[in-house]
């Protein structure tokens, strides 16, 4: 992270003094990870320090990756630049959110925790928001969403905290909401999967509710009835009533209790399937 802020601060310079070598990455830049891993930890105040670098490549970024930890901070920085830059002597009425994300991405939410409550209401980033996704927590989620790769529970089973902390009122444009897994569908190696030394290839799946169909009627969605659907490698979009499933063809490297979600994302795999062809 700082090594990118260093980047920026110097394309800062360069564009002040008319350099040819300046480069703008707001044009080019179309993914960003933040992320955390036990080696190398983001800090509250080292994230805080190169927040007013970061937020014009955010705001021109159409996709973002965050660690649950740090959505707040990531959200609050990008909208108290929004409305710094707003003419205060013009009254237009609310002004659209001048950022271009159509994707954000959650890494270490878990089924039993409330992320957004945290999270100012009337948020005008979440408001700007189509596609919502969420990446499992591989320690405490990958042994019940296997039972769905099975067809052995209900995506409700573990949908509804994570639907439920969902501020509906506010992201009015939410087009849908998916859950990425590891497809655990037997059979695969679970020592291996345990196994730090070793892990195990496995493919990855796409659970994804239509939000507007779950959101005229959230007490009644058709979930679907016993026996659930099992999706295997390859087969795409399972549609019933509102809810599908896909699983790609491709294999990426898991163990449960280290996160590896870094690389399959950064291939694309996370993404869906229009993610995963760039393989």
């Amino acid at each position: 992270m700082r090594m990118f802020t260093n980047a920026l601060i110097m394309q800062k310079a360069y564009a002040e003094e008319k350099s040819d070598l300046f480069f703008d990455y707001t044009s080019v830049i179309q993914r960003i990870w933040i992320g955390y891993s036990v080696e190398s930890g983001l800090q509250d105040y080292e994230l805080a320090s190169e927040m007013s670098m970061l937020v014009p490549v955010l705001l021109a970024t159409p996709a973002l990756a965050i660690e649950c930890h740090y959505l707040v901070l990531v959200i609050q920085s990008m909208e108290d630049a929004s409305t710094s830059h707003a003419d205060p002597n013009v009254d237009h009425g609310p002004s659209p959110f001048p950022g271009k994300t159509q994707s954000l991405m959650i890494m270490g939410h878990v089924t039993c925790n409330m992320i957004f409550h945290n999270i100012q209401k009337g948020s005008i980033f979440l408001a700007s928001i189509p596609h919502l996704t969420y990446l499992i927590d591989l320690h405490y989620d990958s042994d019940n969403f296997c039972d769905v790769s099975r067809g052995l529970k209900p995506p409700s089973f573990l949908l509804y905290w994570w639907l439920l902390d969902i501020p509906w009122t506010c992201m009015k444009n939410l087009e849908t909401f998916s859950v990425v897994y590891p497809h655990l569908a037997e059979p695969y190696k679970t020592c291996s999967y345990i196994d730090h030394t070793k892990g195990v290839d496995l493919h990855v799946e796409w659970l994804t509710v239509s939000a507007p169909l779950y959101r005229q009627d959230p007490v009644s969605f058709l979930w679907m009835e016993p026996p659930f659907p099992v999706t295997h490698p390859g087969q795409k979009r399972i549609q019933l009533d509102g809810v599908s499933f896909e699983v790609t063809d491709y294999c990426e490297h898991f163990w449960q209790f280290y996160y590896t979600w870094d690389k399959p994302w950064s291939c694309g795999i996370t993404d869906g399937s229009e993610g995963y062809r760039v393989l």
